[in-house]
């Protein structure tokens, strides 16, 4: 089998105790892989297969050359990375830890809440279980988010908005869209746009089609927007060259004692703790420090 493992959705299982580990790994030599022992899971994302479920099984059997054949593997179509984590949650902890939390049943709001109320009690007295707790804590959490997201579709008056960061060490900008009617606020996903994408992310085929109006107008703004952004940033890039010129010029041309206090000047001038200030600035005039060698 080819296939990669997550190491953020392997920090969501809990460990097996030792006898628990000895005890499968005995019945694994003895039977070898077959149905008793379920599926392995797999997920087909960006042309590469991630493991979901079983990772324990597939460790032993490795170890032990034990063959998994392929009516012993499956293959689910999830949604995205939080979907993928909502499975591996329901499906290990109700199996271990999280009894009655995950059925096919899906909890009202109110009970999410007050299991989310004991979970925090049981918090407080039982400070050994404590990783499992906060895991059980961010499943009722998901749930809760995604019964405030389904009322939210269900709003008229609710609207798709967007927020705009941009990451300076790497000059990106991610684009965070949420869905809100004034009282109630979501995110539903985030984006690292480049100002040339040609389509939305494909989360939104699941959406409500009134949803997907309202979320395409909002992915048109931000787009625009990130576009702007982008221009605005090559200008003052070339300002920037225009203004400071060729730095190995300058360094051959002036001394250095002149060079440092221009450095200091440009420092202070451009720090972005000053009102006119910013770190993009800044970042460029530290480049021009370490080409002058101050």
């Amino acid at each position: 089998m080819s296939f990669i493992y997550d190491k953020e959705f392997m920090s969501l299982l809990p460990p097996l105790s030792a006898e628990e580990y000895e005890k499968l790994e005995v019945s694994l030599k003895e039977h070898g892989y077959d149905g008793r022992f379920g599926k392995i899971i797999f997920w087909k994302c960006g042309g590469k297969e991630i493991l979901i479920d079983g990772h324990v099984r597939v460790e032993i059997c490795k170890r032990n050359n034990i063959k998994i054949g392929k009516e012993n593997r499956q293959y689910i179509d999830f949604k995205d990375r939080n979907d993928a984590m909502d499975f591996i949650i329901r499906s290990h902890f109700t199996r271990r830890n999280m009894v009655g939390i995950g059925s096919d049943k899906r909890d009202s709001l109110e009970e999410i809440e007050q299991k989310l109320a004991d979970l925090r009690i049981r918090q407080e007295k039982n400070y050994a279980e404590g990783d499992v707790l906060l895991k059980e804590e961010e499943y009722l959490n998901r749930q809760k988010v995604k019964i405030h997201i389904d009322m939210l579709f269900k709003d008229e008056c609710s609207t798709i908005d967007y927020s705009v960061i941009r990451w300076d060490w790497d000059s990106t900008y991610h684009v965070t869209f949420f869905i809100h009617n004034g009282k109630l606020r979501e995110d539903l996903t985030t984006c690292v746009l480049n100002g040339q994408e040609k389509t939305e992310p494909c989360i939104i085929e699941d959406y409500p089609t009134k949803i997907q109006i309202k979320f395409r107008d909002a992915w048109n703004c931000a787009l625009e927007e990130v576009k702007q952004r982008i221009r605005h940033d090559e200008k003052k890039k070339d300002s920037y060259s225009g203004f400071f010129g060729s730095s190995t010029t300058t360094k051959t041309a002036i001394p250095d004692e002149y060079l440092k206090k221009f450095a200091r000047v440009l420092s202070k001038a451009f720090h972005p703790d000053n009102e006119e200030g910013d770190s993009e600035t800044m970042a460029y005039v530290n480049q021009l420090k370490s080409e002058w060698g101050i």
